[in-house]
This record gives structure tokens, sequence and C-alpha cells, in this order.
């Protein structure tokens, strides 16, 4: 394949579509979003709350985006948008297995992630979700030990956006100048 699949991962309510959504499609990659490819595969609306049944829900959700996945995917760049872990009804995390996610064929991953009391207030405000922050920290911490992982095991370039220590605008040119990088450097 000669396209390239940049996977942006991190917590729910961290800001990726925000981020995603300012990089132009006149830098060559087309922003999909995981959810989107998911619930169009399955001919469903995605749930208003964000949490899966279980393992079995993962699974069926995962490999619809695989499916989808390789639909969309053509000469075009991609910038997929999605999630490493998720939160199930009974609020445990799952991860998702590395065998699916190496399915998705990842050129590079980036990883955003944004204080907690932010997060929590992105998820009240527009989710009407009241996590728990000790949950949400614990999923945050988990998203950034499978994307290092991630990173590490596929040998990919990975982006770390933290917005504690940088504004949105510093976000999106990193972001930029980092599939700018992985565009020229890896044909």
């Amino acid at each position: 394949m000669s396209d390239k699949l940049v996977f942006v991962t991190g917590a729910y309510g961290v800001g990726k579509s925000t981020v995603c959504q300012q990089i132009p499609s006149s830098i060559g990659f087309k922003y999909l979003k995981a959810s989107t490819l998911i619930f169009d595969y399955l001919q469903t609306s995605p749930p208003t709350d964000k949490r899966i049944a279980d393992s079995d829900d993962l699974y069926t959700n995962q490999y619809a985006l695989i499916h989808e996945l390789s639909r969309q995917r053509t000469s075009e760049h991609i910038l997929l948008e999605g999630h490493t872990c998720l939160l199930d009804r009974n609020m445990r995390i799952l991860q998702i297995p590395l065998e699916l996610l190496g399915k998705f064929n990842m050129s590079a991953i980036v990883l955003i992630t944004r204080p907690i009391s932010e997060i929590h207030h992105t998820l009240i405000h527009r989710d009407h979700v009241d996590y728990n922050a000790t949950l949400l920290s614990q999923l945050q911490e988990q998203e950034h030990i499978s994307f290092s992982y991630i990173a590490k095991v596929f040998d990919i370039p990975s982006l770390h956006i933290d917005f504690s220590n940088q504004t949105e605008k510093l976000a999106v040119e990193n972001l930029k100048h980092f599939l700018d990088t992985i565009f020229t450097n890896r044909h």
C-alpha cells in the first residue's frame, strides 16, 4: 500500500477532533474518525454514551473499523482519529488488542493528552457525562502506555501532543510538521 495512515489517539474529550479538523486536506491527508467508520459500516447511529457494552462489542466494532478502513484506503494518506483503549458499561478500561491495531497498517501514531480537569469539563458539557476524574486519569495513562508500546512494537514514528504545555495553535503546527516529515521522508 502506498498510502500512509497516521493514527491519532487519546482519551475521550481530549481534543483529537479539534486538532485533526485543522489539518487541511491540501497537505495530502484525508481525515477520518474511527467511530464514524464503525457506525457507517454497522449501519447504526452512534450511541450518545461512548462506552461499549463489553469485549464482544469491542471486537465487533474493531472488525467493522478494519473492514470500512480498507474500503476507504486509496492513494490518499489518512489521518485516523480513534482510541487504543475504551470504557465498557461497567467503567472498566478495555485495551484494543495489538493484533487488531496492527491491521490498521499505521505509518505513525500521535497521542494527545490534556489536564484531567479540562477533559472532565469537556465531557460534561459536550457529552453530558460525568466520568470520575480518577477513571479519566487512568484511561489517559493507559492510552499513553499503549501509544508508547505501539510505536515501539511497530517501529513507527510517534508524536505526543500535550495540551498542558502548548496551545492549540502550536499543537496543530507541530502535527503539520510531523505529517510533513513523514510524508517527505517515508515514501
